[in-house]
């Protein structure tokens, strides 16, 4: 038979420092490094379960905890799909990637 459905609602830890260049990465580089450095930032035994953000579950604020405005020093990136900004010609990609910038509102309205 069936059985119920099970909602899991990612919750919002805290942002890691990336060293990411978005004109010489490719989204896939990019997200493979989010990913890395998420689990690297996790506390000891949180590692299977930490994981980056998507960029729509930013852009739609569906993370709890997730704060309503970038206090960090640094913009914040989600993972793709969903991470292609404005046509960037010396991009790889072809194009940026969405952000928030620091001190800006985190949702979709507000994303650069």
């Amino acid at each position: 038979g069936l059985t119920g459905a099970v909602f899991e609602i990612p919750a919002f830890r805290k942002t890691v420092d990336l060293g990411v260049s978005l004109l010489s990465d490719t989204d896939e580089a990019t997200d493979a490094k989010l990913e890395q450095a998420c689990k690297d930032a996790a506390d000891a035994g949180d590692e299977d379960t930490i994981r980056a953000a998507k960029q729509s579950e930013l852009d739609q604020r569906t993370i709890s905890g997730l704060p309503e405005t970038n206090t960090e020093a640094m913009s914040i990136v989600g993972l793709c799909p969903a991470c292609a900004g404005d046509t960037h010609s010396a991009a790889v990609t072809g194009h940026k990637r969405k952000c928030f910038r620091a001190g800006g509102v985190i949702n979709s309205t507000e994303v650069s």
